[in-house]
């Protein structure tokens, strides 16, 4: 009877065994600490990289002197990733238990690089030449509103012009 008490008892020791799974490892992503360049320069230590899968993160790291590390559970789906928060525009599937070693390059200064040639706002701009702003631009001489200018004689606005005398609205009229 002890030993049909001992054989069930393996057999149920095995069985539960097999249902027992082990962890699913995850997919790893990684980078030396070359591997992250924000505005063509390498990102320091500190940067903050994370990965995001239906616009929640999933994993993060930060850069240290040898690189960084996330670990993103397997059958996550689409990865995508970011640095110090800015979205990079790369996307991996993640299905099944991997490493991929990747770089990740985001440009911050882009928009203010784009916005300061020819928007007007600058000096030497090829926008501020005759925009009328501008001193000596060929928009400000003989346009009736400076002092000195021929289209200023006359107008009635000015004191000493021929129509201003007896207009009634200066003192001594």
């Amino acid at each position: 009877m002890m030993v049909a008490l001992g054989a069930a008892l393996v057999a149920l020791l095995i069985a539960g065994a097999a249902l027992a799974q082990a962890p699913t490892p995850p997919h790893v992503f990684f980078g030396g600490a070359g591997d992250v360049t924000i505005d063509g320069n390498t990102a320091p230590a500190g940067t903050e990289i994370a990965a995001m899968a239906n616009g929640e993160e999933v994993g993060s790291a930060m850069i240290g002197s040898d690189g960084w590390r996330i670990d993103v559970p397997a059958g996550t789906g689409e990865v995508m990733f970011s640095v110090n928060g800015v979205m990079v525009d790369v996307s991996y599937p993640v299905n099944q238990a991997g490493f991929d070693r990747i770089t990740l390059n985001i440009t911050l200064n882009a928009m203010s690089s784009a916005m300061d040639s020819g928007d007007g706002m600058d000096s030497g701009d090829s926008m501020d030449s005759g925009d009328g702003m501008d001193s000596g631009d060929g928009m400000d001489s003989g346009d009736g509103m400076d002092s000195g200018d021929e289209l200023d004689s006359g107008d009635g606005m000015d004191s000493g012009d021929e129509l201003d005398s007896g207009d009634g609205m200066d003192s001594g009229d």
